[in-house]
């Protein structure tokens, strides 16, 4: 990127402000005023049409001049310019110090008498000297200092800047004068000096600034970090170690990319290279600001998260990842706008060409589009919860996460099953998490020779059981002696427990066969088990039919 390409890039401060949740960006729209009463600066670029009548003070070369040397302020110099080749942040920023820098210029090189200077409305004036300052006319029909000399300004006050002034003029302060060129008057004169484009002074400036980002960077992170920690344990919330130092640390670059902003406009550097490096400092602070919010939505789900896990309510467990990928699409949209707004001069423009582009992408990702109505429409029915067990299109598992695209469920096997939420809105789910009662049915299987007595103390032992255990159902359920079995006398066991998953079902199974069991050595009652019993005829004893002896 070359400088002449720099200096059209729009360098729209979108500086953000520190404040209870630490980062607020502010979008400057308005060019930034250097002072706050500081009057805007009207110029060839941003003057009235040609077609309006020309003020009297910019009507020919000498009256325009005379309005230049004549006036007090440095914002009202700066409309005898023509900055029609500076972008409407450079000359809100810098259009003072061009008219200072070109002030000090004139005074350094001659008095110049204004009946020498023609007064038609059709000539240009020009110094009869080098360099060539010179006042032509504006597309708008004003008369002002030529935008070929605007652009040689930084160039010519390096030549002519360190001068003595020409004996008869006075320095003159002005209320408005930039803080550089007040430095630049306490300075000795071997710090004017140039060396490799910038003067010693502005080299040396520069490397404070950069140290003075650095300090105000650790400063900012230590005293944000305090009040965070306090607030934290104000809240007893838990704040995730790696979010909170990712945060904290674009949070202080931020800063650092403040302090370097502002630093570099008190130094009077060039404007092309005060652009560039505001410039540098506006991106830092857009990709820092991005950054930091987008680790704070990992902060304040965080924070979700843990007060979800203490609810008995499935449904919060559920959305917060909804959330927290939600806001970070939303973060990194805006982001690339901010960005966006930096790099372009004409932002609209480029949103406007990627809404056309974004109809050929949306034709091209309808599968993601109704992957992600579907996971709306999931959130809205809640036909499962995070954690529930579920039967979908042969799938079965506890279901581990709900995303934009697809829900992943976590079959028995510990393999990993994933399903777009198109597809799932249109499949039958069975949940079995979903159930207020978990139905048990089996056998229990006794020996023929049990008495009638103990089959009944047995069956009525077993009732009690269930009747005692507070985690089953004790309004319906059935334990009757109910078929002859090949080998046994089958009881059957209907029940119905009532718990929250499949992990305290087990655990209650357990609990209730090991209860069975005890009770059953406690009768008497034998379990059986498959026999065969085989009966032998003795024939020599028997006899042999046919047999006459």
């Amino acid at each position: 990127m070359s400088m002449s390409d720099i200096r059209k890039i729009k360098p729209t401060a979108w500086l953000p402000l520190l404040a209870m949740l630490f980062l607020m960006l502010h979008a400057a729209h308005a060019p930034a005023q250097t002072d706050a009463d500081s009057p805007a600066i009207e110029t060839a670029a941003t003057a009235a049409p040609a077609q309006l009548p020309v003020p009297e003070q910019y009507s020919t070369a000498r009256k325009t001049l005379r309005t230049f040397f004549e006036t007090e302020k440095l914002a009202d110099k700066a409309k005898c310019l023509n900055l029609e080749n500076f972008t409407a942040e450079e000359r809100s920023a810098h259009g003072r110090e061009i008219a200072l820098k070109l002030n000090q210029i004139l005074d350094r090189i001659a008095i110049v008498e204004m009946e020498t200077v023609p007064d038609s409305a059709d000539e240009a004036w020009f110094m009869p000297q080098e360099p060539r300052v010179s006042i032509e006319r504006a597309a708008n029909g004003r008369f002002l200092f030529s935008a070929r000399t605007m652009e040689q300004i930084d160039d010519l006050f390096q030549q002519y800047g360190g001068d003595q002034i020409v004996e008869g003029l006075e320095q003159h302060k002005y209320e408005d004068m930039p803080l550089s060129f007040y430095i630049r008057g306490i300075l000795p004169k071997s710090m004017l000096r140039q060396t490799l484009i910038l003067e010693n002074w502005q080299w040396i400036g520069l490397l404070i600034i950069i140290l003075l980002g650095f300090i105000a960077s650790k400063i900012a992170q230590f005293l944000i970090n305090g009040v965070t920690t306090r607030w934290a344990s104000a809240g007893r919330i838990a704040l995730h170690e790696k979010h909170k130092l990712m945060t904290l640390r674009a949070l202080g670059l931020i800063v650092m990319g403040g302090v370097w902003w502002f630093g570099v406009r008190w130094l009077g550097l060039p404007v092309h290279i005060a652009t560039f490096l505001q410039f540098l400092a506006q991106i830092i602070i857009c990709v820092a600001s991005v950054v930091a919010v987008y680790r704070m939505v990992d902060v304040l789900c965080s924070y979700l998260e843990e007060r979800a896990g203490k609810t008995a309510n499935k449904f919060d467990d559920l959305l917060v990842p909804m959330v927290r990928k939600s806001l970070k699409v939303l973060v990194v949209a805006i982001g690339a706008v901010f960005i966006a707004d930096n790099l372009y001069e004409d932002v609209y423009s480029l949103l406007a060409g990627l809404g056309i582009g974004g109809l050929a992408l949306a034709f091209a990702a309808k599968d993601t589009i109704a992957n992600f109505f579907g996971s709306v429409m999931l959130l809205t029915d809640r036909p499962f919860n995070v954690g529930d067990w579920v039967i979908v299109d042969g799938a079965e598992g506890s279901v581990e996460e709900l995303g934009f695209r697809s829900t992943r469920i976590r079959t028995f096997y510990n393999s990993q099953v994933t399903i777009p939420n198109s597809v799932l809105c249109n499949k039958i789910i069975d949940n079995m998490g979903a159930r207020t009662y978990r139905r048990f049915k089996t056998y229990i299987q006794v020996t023929y020779d049990t008495p009638p007595e103990k089959i009944q103390e047995f069956t009525d032992g077993i009732k009690q059981l269930v009747l005692n255990n507070p985690h089953m159902r004790h309004d319906y359920f059935h334990i009757y002696l109910n078929q002859f079995g090949a080998h046994s006398l089958d009881i059957l066991l209907y029940i119905f427990f009532h718990v929250p998953d499949w992990g305290a079902e087990l655990r209650e199974r357990h609990n209730l066969m090991l209860e069975i069991i005890k009770l059953a050595g406690r009768i008497g009652v034998e379990f059986a088990f498959p026999t065969q019993t085989l009966h032998l005829i003795n024939e020599a004893n028997a006899g042999i039919p046919g047999d006459k002896n």
